[in-house]
């Protein structure tokens, strides 16, 4: 599925019956599928006739609309200049579960975690040494109930989360990195964490280097934490010499997390 066109009807009186022809008529006259298509809508008719054709929708929250709604539609916008392609492709990609690629780095290729890719990420968690210092994998079935309320929860509300790194040239799963929350006593409340792992046979070779600071690079632009967080196994040394070599500070040990960890901080802005 690709996105094609953006469709917008302007007036506030519509019925079901004159957006259902509109929306019929766009796409017979552009030859659409209903999945190439994002509708910018600002009634709660369009939303309702979206939904039973399967639509991706931004509603447009126009100021001479008196009594808008807009109730069902995830995504709203006070000016339709804010609409780039590559917010409308988003958007057209989470509601059609389409993993958004997050980023693309000399070597690799960061993207968001589909279904599909869960044989190959446990084949990525049982390589050697992989689960030295991460948590394992629950069994299949429990780790696929997971992964789908994951999609859904975390990286459809907060647009963050932990992504898959793959090789660029032969398109193999390599790794596991992205942003995580952490939840704390309410004076501290949820912080914001960087987690990575990478196949053996791609350590040591500056790959774990340059995808988090993608990440680092993505959680300024998009997140409104202050600071990233790591919390590492102080017998982790190539994660220690990582963090330090990404601009993290140490703050000391810890056991907030139920392990002896050391605690690194990345000041994200100021």
């Amino acid at each position: 599925m690709e996105l094609r066109k953006i469709l917008y009807q302007e007036g506030a009186k519509k019925t079901v019956k004159t957006v259902t022809e509109f929306l019929k008529s766009e796409l017979k006259n552009e030859n659409l599928k209903v999945d190439e298509v994002l509708w910018i809508v600002s009634t709660d008719v369009e939303i309702e006739v979206a939904k039973k054709y399967n639509v991706a929708t931004i509603g447009y929250l126009d100021a001479e609309i008196k009594g808008q709604a807009l109730w069902g539609t995830e995504y709203l916008v006070e000016n339709l200049a804010d609409i780039d392609d590559e917010y409308a492709d988003k958007v057209f990609k989470r509601h059609h579960r389409i993993p958004w690629i997050i980023a693309e780095t000399d070597r690799c290729i960061i993207r968001e975690f589909e279904m599909s890719d869960l044989d190959n990420l446990f084949e990525l968690y049982a390589k050697p040494g992989i689960t030295d210092f991460v948590e394992p994998l629950f069994s299949y079935d429990e780790e696929a109930e997971y992964e789908k309320a994951y999609i859904d929860n975390m990286y459809r509300y907060f647009g963050y989360g932990m992504w898959l790194v793959f090789d660029k040239v032969t398109g193999k799963l390599i790794g596991r990195a992205g942003l995580e929350h952490r939840e704390f006593e309410e004076e501290r409340g949820i912080e914001l964490e960087l987690g990575y792992l990478f196949a053996p046979e791609y350590q040591h070779k500056g790959y774990a280097t340059e995808v988090c600071e993608q990440i680092i690079a993505y959680a300024k632009e998009n997140t409104q934490f202050e600071e990233l967080n790591c919390y590492i196994n102080s017998q982790n040394i190539a994660s220690i010499k990582l963090a330090e070599r990404l601009g993290f500070i140490f703050l000391g040990e810890s056991k907030e997390i139920g392990k002896q960890m050391k605690r690194y901080k990345y000041i994200l802005r100021t």
